[in-house]
C-alpha cells in the first residue's frame, strides 16, 4: 500500500495525489484539515504497513536520489531520515518543527 498524507499544502498537490489514489487501487489518499508536519508524519507511520516505509514530501522538496538510496539503506537500518538544513536566523519555524527537519542518521 502507498499512501499519500496530505498536510496543508497549498498548491495544487492534493487534488493531484487525490485523482491518483482514486486511479490505482494501491494507494490511499488521507488529509489532515490543519498543517500539523509531526502529526501527518506520526499517523502516517501507523497507518503505514509495509517492510519499508518512506516519508516524502508531496513537493519533492528533496533530491530525488535520495529516495533510491534510502530504500537500499533500510536493508542495513531501521530508519533512513534525510533533511534540509536552513541557516538558523533564516529558520523561524517552531522549534519542534526546525528540531524535526533537523534529524538525521
Amino acid at each position: 500500500m502507498k499512501l499519500f498524507y496530505e498536510n496543508g499544502s497549498s498548491d495544487g498537490t492534493p487534488q493531484i495525489a487525490e485523482k491518483v489514489a482514486e486511479k490505482y487501487e494501491d494507494i490511499h489518499y488521507l488529509k489532515l484539515d490543519k498543517a500539523n508536519l509531526f502529526k501527518a508524519m506520526k499517523v502516517g507511520f501507523n497507518l503505514a504497513r509495509a517492510d519499508k516505509i518512506a516519508y516524502i514530501p508531496m513537493d519533492l522538496s528533496l533530491n530525488l536520489g535520495f529516495i533510491s538510496e534510502s530504500y537500499k539503506l533500510l536493508d542495513y537500518f531501521d530508519a533512513v531520515l534525510g533533511s534540509k538544513r536552513l541557516a538558523l536566523d533564516l529558520d523561524h519555524r517552531p522549534f519542534t518543527r526546525r528540531v524535526l527537519k533537523r534529524t538525521t542518521v
